[in-house]
């Protein structure tokens, strides 16, 4: 579909065919830059429906979500959004490419250099940001290595196949127990000790995690919530999201306990896959993994970091 001059088409989509962008050419130069709105909810989702080159960062939020949030800068001509760019920070200093989208079928890079200068000046507003990135495309990579970001590390996917469990017996102070709104700002607590700067979330974005979860536990150690994990499912696929302890309980055998409630959960629920992503350089991490029995799949993601 993507590319079409059939009007038709889209209107099977829901898309009204007179709203529907011509191909943007760079080289006419009639564009304009702007903010974005919450107004251009309409028009952001027909370019990303229409658009040649589309990335999307992996998170809980619709793109829609982020017009109220900036830095999110629109490239606009004859009324029409032909390109956007969003890198509003989830925490303070800390930023992701959260979306980039242009209709040119020329060159991805065209509506990225009219677009990135404004977005990295909001953010240097702020000293000590960090922006990255997680390239998904090819021509994304190519796209911010061209911009001067560097590579940082790779996201990695590991996956589970269902099997026989040998979970083992809980000490009798540690207990796993699902997750309950009123446990969530204590696991932000967790997931801010626990992560790097750069993988770090929000209190909100941890509570619309929570919400879209299939399974979201907590482990407790004489009542203290010491661990959490968030899983999601699709069908008879499912994904660990987040898991986390505390620094000063990590190496003690409790993430695996985790991980065993997590697998026992969903092999309950006839889950048949289950997969987790990190990074390359986690060795405890894909340790951790690889004794429950996940394996890796070869799928490989790089991250980006802007220097700063």
């Amino acid at each position: 579909m993507m590319g079409s001059d059939d009007p038709a088409g889209f209107e099977e989509e829901g898309l009204s065919a007179h709203r529907l962008p011509r191909f943007w050419n760079p080289r006419t130069k009639t564009y304009t830059v702007r903010q974005a709105t919450p107004l251009d909810e309409d028009d952001l989702s027909i370019l990303l429906s229409v658009g040649f080159y589309v990335h999307r960062h992996l998170d809980w939020r619709s793109a829609s979500h982020w017009l109220s949030h900036q830095p999110f800068y629109v490239l606009e001509e004859d009324g029409f959004i032909q390109a956007a760019l969003a890198c509003p920070p989830d925490l303070p200093g800390m930023a992701w490419v959260r979306l980039y989208a242009t209709n040119s079928p020329f060159d991805a890079r065209q509506a990225w250099e009219a677009l990135f200068p404004p977005v990295l000046e909001a953010l240097q507003a702020e000293k000590g940001f960090t922006l990255a990135a997680l390239s998904l495309h090819e021509w994304f990579s190519s796209l911010l290595l061209h911009t001067g970001f560097q590579h940082h590390h790779n996201i990695i996917v590991l996956e589970w196949t269902r099997r026989a469990l040998h979970p083992t017996a809980l000490p009798p102070h540690v207990s796993i127990q699902p997750m309950t709104e009123e446990d969530l700002q204590t696991v932000c607590e967790v997931d801010h000790r626990a992560f790097d700067r750069l993988w770090r979330i929000s209190a909100d974005e941890i509570a619309h995690a929570y919400l879209q979860s299939a399974y979201a536990s907590v482990l407790k150690c004489h009542s203290q919530i010491i661990a959490y994990q968030i899983s999601t499912r699709t069908g008879s696929h499912a994904h660990l999201a987040r898991l986390a302890v505390l620094p000063e309980f990590q190496h003690q055998g409790l993430a695996t306990r985790m991980l065993e409630d997590l697998l026992t959960e969903f092999t309950r629920r006839r889950v048949r896959t289950i997969s987790v992503n990190t990074q390359h350089t986690n060795h405890a991490s894909i340790a951790l993994y690889k004794k429950a029995g996940f394996v890796l799949t070869g799928e490989s993601f790089p991250v980006y970091v802007y220097p700063t």
